[in-house]
């Protein structure tokens, strides 16, 4: 009997030992586990942190690129056709595209203004014409004319700058994404004797 329980008590012993064992099998491998599924999270992150990256790419590659193939309309030229008492002002505006694609749907809303100081007169926009569309390094001319006629008075005061012509408004229009744009323009008479025109220093840009 001592025997037996002696054989009992290793055999006891042993599955005790060998429990312990599992036990830190068992422990080792839901640390693994653990261990896996972190990297697994860390991995998908990753991913989605790529992702993300190429998609921020794959937009701003777009935005350059509808930047550089896009309208871009400006004026490049303007003169007086007509300055004279008696009459009304005249002036012929150069508008150039200068993109790669055509300015569609172009709009233009320019007035003629005579004021003792440069100041920037926004055009109604009920006052909007339509006009042709500007193909790509192509050129419109924009023909403004005043509501009044000039006066005697007026040149005199042209000639001695106490007063200005001052060309100004807006001319909108759609690039080929039929995002719609707009040029705003504001220039005056610098120099009466020559009929030369200067930017005014705000109310000019291109969207």
């Amino acid at each position: 009997m001592i025997k037996a329980a002696k054989i009992n008590a290793d055999a006891a012993a042993s599955f005790s030992i060998s429990a312990k064992g599992i036990d830190t099998e068992i422990t080792n491998a839901v640390a693994q586990l653990g261990f896996q599924v972190g990297a697994l999270r860390d991995n998908i992150k990753q991913t989605n942190g790529l992702a993300d990256a190429t998609k921020a790419g794959i937009s701003e590659n777009r935005s350059a690129i509808g930047l550089e193939n896009r309208a871009w309309l400006g004026i490049t030229n303007e003169r007086i056709v007509q300055f004279a008492p008696g009459k009304p002002v005249k002036v012929d505006i150069f508008l150039t595209n200068s993109g790669r694609t055509p300015a569609n749907a172009v709009r233009t809303a320019v007035n003629i203004s005579v004021n003792p100081q440069i100041v920037v007169f926004p055009a109604s926009l009920g006052s909007f014409m339509f006009t042709t569309s500007v193909p790509p390094q192509g050129s419109r001319i924009v023909y403004v004319t005043s509501k009044s006629d000039l006066s005697g008075i007026q040149v005199a005061q042209f000639k001695n700058k106490s007063m200005f012509l001052i060309v100004s408004g807006t001319i909108d229009y759609e690039d080929f994404n039929r995002v719609q744009r707009a040029t705003n323009i504001c220039m005056y008479m610098s120099d009466p004797s020559t009929k030369e025109f200067a930017f005014c220093e705000t109310g000019n840009g291109m969207d």
